[in-house]
């Protein structure tokens, strides 16, 4: 019988590169503060104004899609995920730890990291079995 539920999988490893500049990168990124951005994938090259580092081994990725991720997530996560557009990027904390989110069309990803990667991915999955009542019910 297939699983219900949200699916999570860790991500492959891929080069990160914090860009911080007044500018953003000129391949797409992801926005994780004023002047910072977080690329995944390409490589951005050196900003005129401020510099580019590997980060490529400081984080792990987690990947939460289908029916009941925003529920998930919502129980370590204080936000109104119902409200983030698919490109809606951020910091913000799982509970207790720092972690960076993505929404996509299809869910979120979740990086960390990499020394609290272990703990994400318990957090994940003892999330997945809780099953959320309505209000008042």
């Amino acid at each position: 019988m297939a699983e219900r539920g949200p699916r999570i999988f860790a991500l492959p490893a891929e080069r990160l590169t914090a860009w911080m500049s007044r500018t953003a990168p000129r391949v797409p990124a992801i926005r994780i503060e004023t002047r910072m951005w977080l690329v995944a994938g390409a490589d951005p090259g050196q900003p005129d104004d401020g510099m580019a580092v590997d980060v490529s081994h400081a984080y792990a990725g987690f990947g939460i899609e289908g029916a009941g991720s925003t529920e998930l997530l919502s129980q370590g996560i204080a936000l109104d995920l119902e409200k983030l557009a698919p490109g809606f990027a951020g910091r913000t904390r799982l509970g207790d730890v720092a972690v960076i989110l993505v929404r996509t069309p299809d869910g979120y990803v979740l990086r960390c990291v990499r020394s609290y990667a272990e703990w994400v991915a318990a957090w994940l999955d003892r999330a997945r079995t809780v099953t959320l009542s309505p209000a008042g019910t």
